[in-house]
């Protein structure tokens, strides 16, 4: 991916943070609903590349914030995508990154008047 994204790791330890590169923000795990909801919403796209979940949460808090999923087709990850966002075969790097210079400047530039980010936030919160 090119520098006009920013990768944003959540949930990391203190020693994780250290040992990202530069490239990299890793923020420290929050229990406060409102700063989930700030990240989902601030997030051009919500990447899940998980390989094994059955129906995972994250995937479900990004869409209701009105964020673009992309995650592998995986459990119920792909459910969830189905509805606002995109899977892709497990454990295809490039065909996530595709997924991200393609989908996130088309999200970007759509009207998203299919999901109220700020009704959804706020019943989120």
């Amino acid at each position: 991916m090119n520098d006009a994204y920013k990768i944003v790791l959540v949930g990391l330890t203190d020693e994780q943070i250290e040992n990202l590169p530069d490239s990299v923000v890793g923020i420290s795990r929050t229990n406060s609903v409102t700063e989930l909801a700030v990240l989902y919403l601030i997030a051009d796209v919500f990447v899940n590349p998980t390989h094994e979940d059955n129906y995972p949460t994250t995937n479900l808090e990004a869409i209701i914030c009105g964020t673009l999923v992309i995650t592998y087709e995986t459990g119920g990850s792909q459910e969830s995508a189905e509805w606002y966002g995109y899977s892709v075969f497990k454990g295809n790097i490039d065909s996530i990154v595709q997924q991200i210079n393609t989908k996130v400047i088309f999200n970007r530039k759509a009207d998203r008047s299919m999901i109220d980010r700020n009704e959804t936030t706020n019943a989120y919160v």
